[in-house]
């Protein structure tokens, strides 16, 4: 998980560029632009990667799913009950 962005670096006496840490490639470097990445890069186990992606898929699938559809069944319930204020119960035709 690598963010990766453009940055300036300074340039040293000597004329040539700092690198830095990770630096990916240098796609300027007569303007001073570097492909670096923002963070390190994380040597995670496989181990540790898998509880990771397990933690993250029991939130979504106990917590974030759930919730948001009783949102979206509650809010369009409110919905109705609004439009019922305006323009009355339904009536049976």
């Amino acid at each position: 998980m690598c963010r990766r962005f453009f940055c300036r670096t300074p340039r040293l006496a000597s004329g040539t560029f700092t690198t830095r840490a990770n630096a990916c490639a240098s796609v300027r470097p007569e303007l001073g632009l570097y492909l670096t990445s923002a963070e390190p890069a994380l040597d995670l186990s496989d181990d540790v990667a898998k509880r990771r992606e397990r933690v993250a898929f029991l939130l979504l699938t106990a917590v974030v799913f759930p919730l948001l559809t009783v949102m979206i069944v509650a809010g369009y319930g409110f919905m109705v009950w609004i439009w019922q204020m305006f323009t009355g119960p339904p009536t049976g035709h």
